[in-house]
């Protein structure tokens, strides 16, 4: 994959809260006040890491640290979007 669709990428899976909101249940009252804080809070930690390997993966040359630093990019937002997640009980 060509680094120039990565943080495309990367911001889709900030919306990974979205995708998950018809298959699982979201619970009521103030449990659905965690949704409405932490969708945008995720889209935004999406748009920063977005910009941050745009701008980082024309600077390093090493495939391996691309790489690197890609997973991990992508392994926060979908740890932090599972933990975050309003799920009914």
């Amino acid at each position: 994959m060509n680094d120039s669709a990565k943080p495309w990428i990367i911001l889709l899976t900030s919306f990974l809260t979205l995708f998950m909101l018809p298959i699982i249940p979201v619970g009521g009252g103030g449990v659905s006040l965690i949704f409405v804080i932490s969708v945008p809070a995720l889209i935004g930690l999406g748009i920063i890491f977005a910009i941050t390997y745009h701008f980082i993966s024309k600077t390093i040359n090493s495939l391996i640290t691309k790489k690197c630093i890609y997973f991990l990019m992508i392994m926060v937002l979908i740890v932090v979007s599972l933990c975050l997640y309003p799920y009914d009980i």
